[in-house]
């Protein structure tokens, strides 16, 4: 879930909407999106606070763990879904690890190897969130351009 909300507001109303961010922080949950989150009682924070050119710029992240507030299923669903993504992570990795090595000792390239890098990087990118797919569009682009390269 992603929402993003950029507005021109008036002072009044930006204090309005921060009172009413507060009041719902206060009681232990906040809504977003039609959806309902508990507070827990530490919260991880971030501020950003930078003046350029004549503009001030504010930012406040916080975020906390949500996986409490998951159902049974869905909570194991999305930690298989996370374990298997860190595994593919890992295992692209190793595979241009492996991939560079042979490249930069100027060992003929085994069509296995590529094949294993070619895999995972297809795998990485079908797991790809919606707001990276144009990268991993590019970062595709440039797998097989490796591809047109060494075609023999």
């Amino acid at each position: 879930m992603k929402t993003k909300i950029k507005e021109t507001c008036s002072r009044e109303e930006l204090i309005a909407h921060l009172e009413h961010l507060l009041a719902q922080l206060r009681s232990g949950s906040v809504e977003v999106a039609g959806q309902t989150w508990r507070v827990p009682a530490s919260v991880e924070t971030t501020s950003v606070i930078k003046e350029k050119k004549g503009v001030l710029r504010y930012k406040l992240e916080w975020q906390w763990p949500t996986l409490s507030d998951y159902d049974d299923s869905s909570r194991e669903q999305l930690v298989k879904q996370q374990t298997s993504f860190k595994q593919l992570k890992k295992d692209l990795a190793g595979s241009f690890k492996r991939l560079k090595q042979a490249v930069t000792s100027a060992i003929p390239l085994e069509a296995k190897l590529l094949d294993e890098f070619v895999s995972h990087s297809r795998a990485f990118v079908e797991t790809a969130e919606p707001e990276w797919r144009d990268a991993a569009g590019e970062y595709m682009d440039h797998v097989e351009n490796l591809l047109r390269c060494t075609a023999k």
